[in-house]
């Protein structure tokens, strides 16, 4: 009876536990050493990284989707996420290894340090390895007659030789040994590559850091692990139709492709030259952390000083603390004899990347070293497939001759193109190479057969995602559940996903108005609360007017006052202007507050107060101390600090005796730094202290009685004190998704309770415009909106289906409730945060909701729901609330006052940005108080005002998510008619129609309110004019995408060329036979 032949594999990660399941299968006996302590590989984390091994960030994340990156025979449990942490993927191979009973072949603490061919190898193809146990330190050799190496190539950091690098004092480190974020807090730091660990590493720092900049040699394009309608990518691209089109044809789609979510030219990340597909990033994050200003992209390092980073078009960054290299790996077999493979420059002369071309006989293969565009997995299982076939005598290879042959031809293509570098000599298309070892081995689809037999799983195969188990459907290795695998890839895809019912009777009556449109029934609702007309007197002049706060409206209030020649006193309780934008580490009750890492949801561009633009270089989408800066380059440019007197709070305001004659109140105020109570006469009052300092605290069963900690989203400042906890988030507004997403990323679960569902929209619109300059235009808001109710509903599902996503809403759509957040689908998507139904009570220790599911075990509850508005300081009965809702005419005068002296600024929910809408509530009232426009008397405003509660009550409308929103354009133009400053379009159309399209059919910023009328700024005209320069300003950090769209068009040239040759040919050939020429002369 023939020995069973003996396999050593060199590594228990991905690779090498494959390599023992099929070597077993082939009946051969394999010995796996493995120098950590459990199977992995680079999987099996640590909080430490070790010299000589590969080692992984805390927060890394599978790039691929778990149906492409599963073993072909073994899928991942549809609980997985479908892009699993590092830890979902661990328990995988743990699960994957105990099916196949591969831990009693694995000598762990094991470390291979050398081998070498035995004395008669020529003859017997034999190899001597050398083991040390690493524990007691005792070396043993091992003759056995094959090797597979499955030790990967992640573990020897390639750092550049850089210039001054030597000579820089900071901290500098490589991605291999990067863990997480801590060190770098505050901290500058540059980042140079743009790889997949590098992007992921700059975007984790940068939540953190001062700054981070990351540098590019060549730029890269990059893809987010979602496609369109929140579909996995690599589920979408990785399809046999999709990889059989030509590339050359190809090359348009995928330009515009590439360049749909994001225009990388406009973030300063495309290469310089003709469109290639060289370099290819995936990161979710990368380009919003570009708009946010927290990444600054540069081009490549020319050399470092001892603080400073010189970069090659003459830019220069100070002061940089830490440097980290994310430049890749190189390629290396220390243990293995010399010249057993050949590496030169490091392109490693392996035959299909895996045999050792000159080694005769093949009894050693590399398995691992390759760079697919698409999943790693399922690519070293098909190579130990195959590897264990031609030990096995299963499989036969070609002659050395032949082999160096292939490969010499490969390098010869690779020298041709001197853009490729060393990362790129291993780099595989998955499906074809998966498709070129299934031939080899026996297992490849055969697809003309199914094509005739079984036309319905046909077209799963070829038009749906290519998974693993389409090469076990047949030949060796045949596996019974292949077929069931590929055809539940859809519904395992969601599984993960299904944690709250979404979606029910969400279309119903969407196209109802469309419908009636066709049969001649057009129909405009009637929106209640219009302006009513009136013939009322105007209010005398005034002189003082006490404004409360000095925060976004505070100190546009002040400023309107001045400009209309009345007196502010701004009184502001804490010590800098901003309100909620002046950040405290500390929340105060009674202040409003904000989370270390809020920025702002809206464009500089449509946040800006009409005739102050925010500076260019400042961020698209601000953190709160950049829009801090702004308010106090505002106050300062305008005098305004003079008027305001800080840490002053107002303690009441109270009609005077005389109220009904002179329209004067009282104002008590007290200084809260000696203590002071002061009484003082004013003759007008403008409300600005907001509405987000008195946290609204549903009463929800059980609640008193939970252990854990209970806060509010105002009381909510940094992820620190929740790392590993199981927290749950009540609500999906805003603050709430944020707060969210920021957890998910340091707790050990984030569950998020929702009663109604949400829409979630992103800050970036497709080619990464930011997405108000894209929604509110005077086009897109003037069609009526039973007509645009479709469009927006594919839209806002065209990225996510949120109803997948269980995120949307049950009932019709209606684009009511709609959250903006960059984050929040792609954490779902990871597994890192549930969405679940309301809550029904709480336990002492978790929660039980109303689709009868509970959870067990949660440390923390965080309130993100809303926030209750009242005004206590103010005389009772000045304003009156009911049920939610205020009862003031246009959000801003109480319905019912006479004379109408008091205004409130600032009680608005708007889809758009707020500052706008509180300038221009400032600017009315201040025109009111100062007599130039009129109101409506009281019992017209009042009118309005109960015909507005009546419409909203009818709709069960009746939460200040309802009763306080207002459309930006609308709200604005309504003020703006009247103070007299609304743009003339009309007139605009037919003297300068070039103006009248930005007006139209661009953003609508907020210099449009300036363009004529009170308030006129002469700065108005270029400020619209210049909206598309500011935007792009920031990004422009690095010249990209030059020459990108050279080339692209080159095979349809070619196949122009061949279709106009083939047309001149049938035309000469038509002309010969129809003259005769049917016959040749031929010379005898």
């Amino acid at each position: 009876m023939e020995k069973t032949r003996t396999v050593c594999i060199i590594g228990a990660g991905v690779a090498g536990i494959a390599a023992i399941k099929h070597s077993l299968e082939e009946g051969l006996a394999p010995i796996c050493f493995e120098k950590d302590s459990d199977l992995g590989g680079i999987w099996n984390y640590h909080d430490v990284p070790k010299n000589g091994d590969p080692s992984l960030y805390k927060s890394c994340c599978i790039n691929t989707s778990k149906a492409m990156t599963c073993y072909s025979d073994f899928p991942i449990p549809k609980e997985f996420p479908n892009f699993m942490h590092h830890r979902f993927f661990k328990k995988y191979l743990d699960l994957y290894a105990q099916n196949f009973s591969l831990r009693d072949h694995i000598h762990f603490g094991h470390c291979v340090e050398e081998v070498k061919k035995a004395d008669d190898f020529p003859d017997s193809g034999d190899w001597i390895v050398t083991v040390r146990k690493l524990k007691t330190e005792h070396v043993d050799t091992k003759r056995v007659n094959y090797v597979i190496v499955a030790n990967g190539h992640l573990y020897r950091p390639n750092v550049p030789k850089c210039p001054g690098l030597d000579k820089f004092a900071g901290k500098v480190i490589h991605t291999h040994d990067y863990k997480d974020f801590k060190d770098f807090v505050g901290k500058k730091v540059l980042v140079v590559g743009v790889g997949n660990s590098a992007c992921d590493v700059a975007c984790e720092i940068s939540r953190h850091a001062e700054q981070v900049y990351i540098s590019t040699r060549k730029g890269t394009f990059i893809v987010q692990r979602v496609a369109d309608f929140g579909r996995p990518l690599d589920q979408v691209a990785v399809t046999r139709f999709s990889q059989s089109l030509p590339s050359n044809y190809m090359r348009p789609l995928k330009f515009k492709m590439f360049n749909k979510r994001y225009d990388l030219s406009k973030y300063g990340l495309a290469p310089n030259g003709p469109f290639r597909l060289t370099a290819i990033a995936i990161t979710d994050e990368l380009p919003d952390r570009i708009m946010l200003g927290t990444i600054t992209v540069k081009t490549d390092v020319e050399r470092f000083t001892e603080h400073d980073v010189i970069f090659t078009d003459g830019t220069t960054v100070k002061d940089i603390d830490a440097v980290v290299f994310g430049t890749g790996y190189l390629h290396d077999f220390p243990f293995l004899e010399d010249g057993v493979i050949r590496i030169e420059n490091q392109f490693p002369f392996l035959y299909d990347h895996i045999w050792p071309v000159s080694l005769e006989p093949s009894t050693l293969a590399v398995v691992g070293l390759v760079q697919p565009f698409g999943a790693l997995p399922a690519i070293l299982e098909m190579q130990t497939r195959w590897v264990t076939r031609v030990f096995a005598g299963h499989c036969n290879l070609p002659s050395a001759s032949k082999r160096r042959q292939e490969v010499e031809e490969r390098l010869l293509m690779i020298k041709g193109n001197s853009d490729l570098s060393p990362r790129h000599f291993i780099v595989i298309h998955a499906l074809r190479y998966m498709d070129k070892l299934a031939d080899y081995i026996g297992c490849k689809p055969n697809l003309t057969k199914l094509f005739f037999t079984d036309n319905a799983f046909w077209r799963k195969l070829v038009f749906g995602p290519c998974t693993p188990q389409q090469w076990r459907l047949e030949g060796p290795g045949k596996w019974d559940g292949a077929r069931a695998a590929i055809e539940n890839v859809e519904k395992n895809m969601w599984f993960p996903m299904k944690t709250r019912t979404a979606g029910v009777d969400l279309t119903k009556g969407l196209y109802k108005e469309w419908i009636d449109l066709l049969k001649n029934q057009f129909k405009i609702p009637f929106t209640a609360g219009d302006h009513v007309e009136s013939e009322g007197s105007s209010s005398r002049m005034t002189k003082t007017v006490c404004v409360v706060g000095a925060g976004v409206s505070g100190l546009a209030a002040t400023k309107h006052c001045l400009e209309e020649g009345l007196e502010p006193i701004c009184f502001e309780k804490d010590d800098d202007v901003g309100g909620l934008w002046n950040y405290h580490d500390v929340p105060k009750d009674g202040y409003p507050s904000l989370y270390n890492s809020c920025s702002i949801n809206t464009s500089k561009e449509m946040t800006c107060y009409s005739d102050f633009p925010i500076p260019k270089e400042f961020p698209n989408f601000m953190a709160h101390k950049h829009f801090k800066s702004y308010l106090k380059l505002y106050a300062e440019n305008f005098g305004l600090l003079k008027y305001i007197k800080f840490k002053h709070e107002v303690v009441l305001i109270e009609k005077a005796d005389d109220f009904e004659d002179s329209g004067d109140w009282v104002v008590t105020t007290k200084n809260l730094t000696s203590g002071k109570v002061e009484k003082r006469k004013v003759n007008c009052v403008m409300v600005c202290n907001g509405h987000l300092h008195e946290p609204n605290i549903p009463n929800f069963k059980g609640l008193d009685k939970f252990k854990g900690r209970v806060l509010h989203t105002h009381d909510y400042k940094d992820f620190h004190g929740y790392e590993g906890k199981r927290v749950l988030i009540i609500g999906v507004g805003n603050s709430a998704s944020d707060v969210a997403c920021e957890l998910s990323r340091h707790a050990e679960h984030v569950y998020i309770s929702t009663r109604t569902g949400t829409w979630v929209i992103q800050r970036a619109a497709d080619q990464g415009r930011p997405f108000d300059h894209v929604a509110i235009t005077r086009f897109r808001q003037g069609i009526p909106w039973p007509y645009l109710r479709p469009f927006m509903y594919h839209g806002v599902n065209n990225r996510y289906s949120h109803s997948k996503y269980s995120l949307s809403p049950n009932t019709r759509f209606n684009g009511g409730a709609v959250t903006i957040s960059d984050d929040l689908p792609n954490r779902i998507l990871l597994g890192r945060i549930n969405m679940i139904t309301d809550v029904e009570r709480f336990t002492e220790n978790g929660a039980v909701f109303v689709d009868g599911t509970e959870l067990d075990n949660i440390d923390v509850v965080i309130l993100g729901t809303g926030f209750k508005y009242s005004f206590p300081f103010i005389q009772k009965d000045a304003i009156k609330v009911e049920n939610a809702f205020p009862f003031l005419y246009d959000l801003v005068w109480p319905a019912d006052m006479e004379p109408a002296t008091l205004a409130i600024i600032g009680l608005v929910q708007p889809f758009g940005g707020l500052p706008p809408i509180l300038e221009m509530q400032s600017r009315w009232a201040a025109r009111v108080f100062s007599g130039n426009c009129k109101l409506p008397s009281a019992s017209q405003r009042l009118q309005v005002v109960e015909k507005t509660n009546a419409n909203l009550k009818s709709k069960g409308l009746n939460s200040p998510k309802y009763t306080l929103v207002v459309f930006f354009i609308q709200y604005i133009d309504k003020m703006a008619k009247y103070i007299g400053c609304k743009p003339n379009l009309w007139k605009f159309f037919f003297t300068d129609n070039a103006l009248w399209r930005k007006l139209f059919f661009g953003p609508c910023t907020p210099p449009q309110w300036r363009i004529e009328g009170p308030g006129k700024w002469q700065g108005a005209k270029y400020a619209i004019e210049h909206v598309e320069e500011k935007t792009w300003y920031p990004l422009k950090t690095r010249e990209a995408g030059k020459h990108g769209k050279e080339g692209i068009y080159d095979g349809y040239i070619s196949l122009l060329k061949r279709f106009l040759l083939l047309v001149v040919v049938f035309i000469l050939v038509k002309y010969l036979f129809t003259n005769g020429y049917t016959t040749f002369p031929v010379k005898s």
